[in-house]
């Protein structure tokens, strides 16, 4: 059983509430606040208008914009299960996938809208358009306005209990198509208290020696929120932590010098290859800046 801490993802995304600054995304913030107001508003919409009940999959298909992290926390928080899609996936790849899960409603970016093709998700289907300038097909609504939303009564109508359902992840399918892999908010939650007492460990035996002046935890987003360590150990792991989240498009080295060091940026999860790039595009500026 998990003590002194949250039962489920929606208790880990209530807790966080503050008005420290937790997203940032070019030129938008939000704080802690901002973010659960807007997640919470996005769930009641997913209930009341769309059906999304317990169970029911709503299936995230685009980069990593704010909405996917908000539809994100808006899914987990009234029982539906998050499928977190592979944004590079091709057209064939996506409707296999589409056609796998079957989620009630698919938040999408314009290009993953334009990968569905005429027919869109198919019937039944809900598609909420992120960040589309142009017209839309008919099967498809725009991404609801939350900037503005007023704080409404919490999200607790749904009894979520820790073995329940939370996310989905599709697998490589280097082998064969991608399947969906199932994990319950007591497997999150575990993964995220395991790293922090691996944290707190190393702090206890001197391997880390605590800051406590040092500068206030931002956290980079380099790579999709759509693998498990962007998910978890990036941005899942920043909210108990109340660490600043700086999101990336996608990934670009030069790019993400700047934005280390505007932000002040204090730790990048990602694999070698995204590091190696960081180390080779600091020097290449710092050359640059030399001349």
């Amino acid at each position: 059983h998990l003590h002194h801490a949250p039962r489920h993802l929606r208790e880990l995304y209530e807790d966080a509430q503050s008005d420290a600054c937790f997203l940032v995304s070019g030129a938008e913030r939000m704080t802690f606040s901002d973010f659960w107001r807007q997640s919470a508003a996005l769930a009641r919409l997913l209930r009341e208008q769309y059906g999304v009940r317990r169970g029911d999959r709503v299936a995230l298909s685009l980069r990593n914009y704010p909405e996917w992290m908000i539809s994100f926390a808006a899914a987990t928080s009234i029982g539906a299960i998050a499928v977190a899609m592979n944004a590079l996936w091709t057209a064939d790849e996506l409707a296999h996938a589409v056609a796998d899960c079957d989620p009630k409603v698919l938040v999408v970016d314009a290009e993953r809208l334009e990968r569905l093709g005429h027919e869109g998700a198919g019937a039944g289907r809900a598609v909420l358009a992120v960040r589309v300038s142009g017209p839309l097909p008919p099967w498809a609504t725009p991404f609801p306005d939350l900037s503005d939303v007023t704080p409404g009564s919490p999200i607790r109508d749904v009894d979520l209990a820790p073995d329940d359902d939370a996310i989905m992840l599709y697998t490589s399918g280097s082998t064969g198509r991608p399947k969906g892999v199932v994990s319950t908010h007591r497997a999150v939650l575990s993964t995220l208290l395991s790293w922090e007492l691996d944290s707190e460990a190393s702090m206890l035996t001197g391997a880390v020696v605590p800051q406590p002046d040092g500068p206030a935890p931002v956290a980079l987003l380099g790579i999709p929120l759509f693998h498990v360590t962007g998910l978890h150990a990036v941005f899942l792991m920043s909210f108990r932590t109340q660490r600043r989240l700086v999101s990336m498009y996608k990934w670009d080295a030069l790019k993400a010098v700047e934005l280390v060091e505007r932000e002040r940026v204090t730790a990048l999860i990602g694999p070698a290859a995204v590091t190696g790039d960081l180390v080779v595009a600091d020097g290449e500026q710092a050359g640059v800046d030399r001349l």
